[in-house]
């Protein structure tokens, strides 16, 4: 009897855990340190080793964007352009039944108080082994 209920337990506790992965966490800011935005990036392929921001540069496109760095193929650069109001973002990296996918979600601020400003934002995720940029189906929510 103890075994069914240990067996009952074990598996109630692994339906109501999260999903498995590893949750990556970083604070973007602007050049002179204003405008923080905390970022959670929840990782399912078990291909991300870290995330960093990627320096600031005003050239970027207003459309949310993922491209590789030049540099180094197991790094990929996501950027968008976010604004004063933002609160907070997540992004979630997993595999889809296409092929890889990411998710970048952006919350806003409730109240008043924000300039309608937009910030330049952009984070670096270097991977285990190179992933193509355009085999990634990528969507951006704010």
């Amino acid at each position: 009897m103890r075994v069914v209920v240990g067996l009952i337990l074990a598996v109630l506790l692994a339906a109501c855990a999260p999903p498995a992965g590893t949750l990556f966490r970083l604070t973007l800011v602007d050049p002179q340190g204003d405008f923080p935005l905390p970022i959670a990036m929840g990782d399912q392929t078990g291909k991300v080793v870290e995330i960093e921001a990627d320096p600031w540069d005003t050239s970027w496109e207003l459309v949310p964007s993922i491209t590789a760095d030049a540099k180094d193929p197991n790094v990929l650069i996501v950027r968008w352009m976010g604004g004063a109001c933002d609160n907070d973002a997540s992004l979630a990296f997993y595999d889809a039944a296409s092929g890889p996918a990411l998710d970048l979600t952006t919350h806003g601020k409730i109240g008043l108080g924000c300039t309608a400003q937009g910030i330049y934002r952009g984070i670096r995720i270097t991977t285990t082994e190179p992933v193509a940029p355009d085999s990634i189906t990528f969507t951006g929510r704010s």
